[in-house]
């Protein structure tokens, strides 16, 4: 899905709205990103959401991130993707639904995955 945008204090990383932060108040408020997805491992599928700077981690640019145009080109060479994502899955109580909250983006290792593998089958 589109990237979402909001503002942060670049003190605390909190939520500033109308560039205002709840703790330090007047700010020049930081720009950032938030990105929803679906991840498909072939045995079901899960609705996620992605902060900051791991978005990049999927392959993108701040300037493909920031803007709606340039994600647009970029999004259709995600689909398909494989990575490695680690996080926590909650309950979203808005909309009654599992989310993913991910928190660390990994390329796969092909070699390091195999080992990993064969070392737990030992």
């Amino acid at each position: 899905f589109e990237p979402r945008y909001f503002e942060v204090c670049p003190e605390c990383g909190k939520k500033a709205v109308d560039g205002e932060c709840a703790v330090h108040g007047k700010v020049e408020a930081k720009k950032r990103a938030l990105m929803n997805f679906v991840l498909d491992d072939g045995t079901g599928s899960i609705r996620c959401v992605l902060f900051g700077d791991e978005i990049k981690r999927l392959g993108l640019t701040d300037e493909e991130i920031f803007s709606l145009e340039k994600f647009a080109e970029k999004k259709n060479v995600l689909l398909g993707d494989e990575k490695i994502f680690t996080g926590n899955v909650k309950s979203n109580q808005l909309y009654n639904t599992i989310e993913f909250s991910v928190e660390k983006v990994e390329e796969i290792n092909v070699d390091n995955l195999i080992k990993e593998l064969e070392a737990v089958k030992a």
